[in-house]
């Protein structure tokens, strides 16, 4: 009993410990839900940085700037997977099917311009990248098609991710400038934390 007790405490602990990044009302979602769910987009963010060759650090401010929402768990921002956005307002829910029903839900509304997941990817540009909207929202998917779009933005701007970060955000010089320092100032703040990898964002 005393060995299956210490198992359980440990992976537990291990389970809180790679839920990396966060974000708001997550303290109406049970505990195992909240460990797993704000763990899945960093995972996803490690996983598709190592396929393109982008900075995790990178990936995971871009994700905790896009769908973050504090979690009281943790006490701290986290990229949230199941964050939709329809007409610049944002919807957080508690698991993909929840997502998914909205989605379609705005969609019969007539609304097209939706942002969805971890990196917050708009259906109306990019929504044809993807099988279906279950897809755009699969935490794997969502980020490694970001990912992948960095990676060319990288290439096109003179192999420079700050400006492919500011691209990947708006074609407007000024927007790109404003979201650039957010991410820098969101990365400043993990950085303190020591839950950053690197010593640079960009």
């Amino acid at each position: 009993m005393f060995n299956k007790f210490c198992f359980l405490l440990i992976s537990a602990f291990v389970l809180f410990s790679n839920a990396i990044y966060a974000n708001e009302d997550t303290d109406v979602l049970p505990v195992k839900q909240q460990l797993h769910d704000s763990s899945v987009c960093s995972a996803a963010a490690k996983k598709a940085g190592a396929e393109y060759g982008v900075n995790f650090d990178l990936l995971q401010t871009i994700a905790v700037v896009e769908s973050g929402r504090w979690d009281n768990l943790q006490n701290r921002y986290v990229a949230w997977p199941w964050t939709v956005n329809a007409q610049g307002k944002g919807y957080y829910f508690a698991s993909r099917e929840e997502a998914v029903k909205a989605v379609k839900d705005f969609q019969a509304q007539g609304i097209d311009s939706i942002d969805v997941g971890c990196m917050q990817i708009n259906l109306r540009y990019h929504g044809k990248s993807f099988a279906s909207i279950e897809d755009a929202l699969d935490p794997l998917k969502n980020v490694a098609y970001s990912a992948k779009f960095l990676r060319k933005l990288y290439s096109a701007n003179g192999r420079n991710w700050k400006k492919a970060a500011r691209k990947y955000h708006s074609s407007n010089p000024t927007q790109g400038e404003i979201y650039t320092q957010r991410l820098e100032d969101r990365f400043q703040t993990y950085q303190v934390a020591g839950l950053t990898r690197g010593r640079d964002l960009f």
